[in-house]
């Protein structure tokens, strides 16, 4: 069910990139906001779906040990455990299939 739903958004994703008028049209209806400004906001917008790579996890383990420090977080946390990237392997998203 994961796989189906990353592949599906990843071809929504690919088709919001490479018709930006047509989705910016669709969005601006829906939102009943004005086209040039949907249209603006949609350059800005960075929509992902690839695995998390090292520089993310590293990231988010310097909050980590800064948040258990601080004695924010009870436990200290290994986010190197947490990430699974097994569904992009199955689905083939960002391993260049």
């Amino acid at each position: 069910m994961v796989v189906a739903f990353l592949q599906t958004y990843e071809k929504g994703r690919k088709w919001y990139y490479d018709h930006h008028d047509e989705a910016a049209d669709i969005l601006a209806t829906f939102k009943k906001m004005e086209k040039p400004f949907v249209s603006e906001v949609m350059n800005h917008i960075n929509r992902i779906n690839q695995p998390v790579d090292a520089k993310y996890i590293q990231a988010h383990q310097t909050i980590a040990d800064f948040l258990f420090e601080h004695q924010v977080i009870k436990q200290k946390v290994d986010v190197s455990k947490i990430v699974d990237n097994s569904y992009f392997e199955k689905s083939g998203i960002g391993s260049g299939k």
